[in-house]
């Protein structure tokens, strides 16, 4: 980003015309250089499929912006939907554009390592959100599976707890995932993991169905509760999937204490949290994170890279909540609430 400041002082008898020289401010660096420097050297370039659906990733992307703002920097996102090839394309676009960093979420691992490798042949930042890459600067570890992991061993207590009440001594359990993203697959595999360690026996797992959307949610466990009337447990891999699930449940007809019923999922958005806070309802659990941290470390991961850092990774912790934890206020802070 570029800033020039100049006056032009004129002397009417001698002519001489004076030029202050122009600055260039560059991030946090410091450095000065000449105004024909590339703008794009100061850019951060966010590529994040589906973002657009998920309420923790639109609120994670409010702090990005602050933060890039705060400190010097131009902050381009781009929400590709489902489409990898729509994703790969832009990345392409911004490294021949030779922005200063990438920051991308890899639905698929293996369609990504070449252009990885084709950004940092460059001199590009290359950060990968949650799911690594074999090479890459620098990675935002959400810790996915334990993610997951966590979820599940809630879901999984629970159910352990009050085997007693589910028709046929087991619980009835679908899973909201979104099975063409890595993130997501390695978030589902730990959910299964965290039943079976804290659950095993005590419950089967009727549906595996996408829905990282509220609305989607909604819509997918409406069908779900049709085809499954007895169905107890629903986990998300992303929380507003779970969002809509608690909808739809209402509009079934289950009280929202109904004690046969355990609704969860991860991140910790706003109304997940407000339920939590609440207790007494079906919404009992999510493996939450601080939203803001992921989002300001979106722009300060590459900053450290970008003024000549090492070790830039960094890694979330996981919140694991019941409903009534303390924990949830400082969350709910973090969200305005």
């Amino acid at each position: 980003m570029t800033r020039i400041s100049g006056r032009v002082a004129q002397a009417s008898h001698v002519g001489v015309v004076l030029v202050l020289a122009a600055i260039l401010v560059v991030g946090l660096s410091g450095t000065t250089a000449n105004a024909s420097e590339n703008d794009n050297k100061g850019t951060i370039a966010i590529s994040f499929p589906n973002a657009t659906k998920q309420g923790a990733v639109n609120f994670e992307m409010r702090f990005a912006k602050k933060r890039a703002k705060q400190l010097g920097y131009k902050l381009v996102i781009n929400d590709p939907g489902t489409n990898t090839n729509a994703a790969v394309s832009t990345i392409k676009t911004w490294i021949q554009q030779r922005v200063a960093s990438i920051v991308t979420v890899a639905l698929d691992p293996k369609v990504y390592e070449g252009i990885a490798q084709q950004a940092m042949s460059k001199h590009i930042k290359w950060v990968t959100y949650g799911a690594p890459l074999p090479k890459q600067d620098a990675i935002i570890d959400l810790q996915l599976p334990k993610g997951g992991e966590t979820l599940g061993k809630l879901a999984g207590r629970w159910i352990k707890k009050n085997k007693s009440k589910f028709k046929g001594g087991k619980a009835q359990v679908a899973l909201l995932t979104f099975e063409s993203g890595e993130w997501a697959r390695q978030r589902r595999n730990g959910i299964e993991r965290g039943l079976k360690e804290t659950a095993p026996g005590a419950y089967t797992i009727v549906a595996k169905q996408d829905a990282l959307s509220e609305t989607e949610g909604l819509n997918t466990t409406n069908t779900l509760l049709q085809a499954h009337p007895e169905l107890n447990v629903v986990l998300a891999v992303e929380e507003t999937g779970t969002e809509g699930a608690y909808q739809a449940f209402l509009k079934k007809g289950h009280p929202k204490n109904d004690p046969k019923v355990f609704l969860g999922g991860i991140d910790g958005t706003v109304k997940a949290l407000k339920l939590l806070d609440a207790g007494n309802t079906i919404y009992r659990g999510s493996a939450a994170l601080s939203l803001k941290s992921v989002g300001e470390a979106m722009v300060n991961v590459p900053v450290k890279l970008l003024n000549g850092g090492s070790g830039g990774d960094i890694r979330l912790p996981i919140i694991p909540l019941r409903p009534g934890d303390p924990r949830i206020a400082s969350l709910l802070k973090e969200w305005g609430q």
